[in-house]
């Protein structure tokens, strides 16, 4: 995702272009992958955990991200990639690989449709 479409992203969700979800968007989108928690905070150097945690919530909130908790109650964050309107579920890359290899039941599965 360029600048310019994450700006256009946030516009189209009502939401304003700060900082921290320009570089969270950033991140999200150039790992095209599902991501832990852990790994986005590594990556985020200068920003407030908490602002982090509530930017991730709107994020799910408004059909951006999708998250998943595992069992071992690791939490992963995946882009939305698209939505199939005959049955108004959003679909990410997420179900394939949030797990990433690893053999673990999915406790929670949290996005904007759940």
């Amino acid at each position: 995702m360029t600048a310019t479409s994450i700006k256009k992203l946030l516009k189209t969700r009502n939401l304003k272009a700060t900082e921290l979800r320009m570089a969270l968007l950033e991140i999200m989108s150039n790992l095209g992958k599902a991501v832990s928690y852990q790994e986005i905070q590594n990556s985020l150097m200068n920003f407030d955990r908490i602002t982090l945690y509530r930017t991730l919530n709107t994020f799910i909130e408004r059909g951006i991200l999708h998250k998943i908790i595992l069992e071992d109650h690791q939490s992963f964050y995946a882009l939305c990639s698209m939505t199939v309107p005959r049955i108004g579920i959003s679909i990410s890359m997420f179900i394939f690989n949030a797990i990433n290899a690893k053999k673990f039941r999915v406790l929670k599965l949290r996005s904007r449709f759940s």
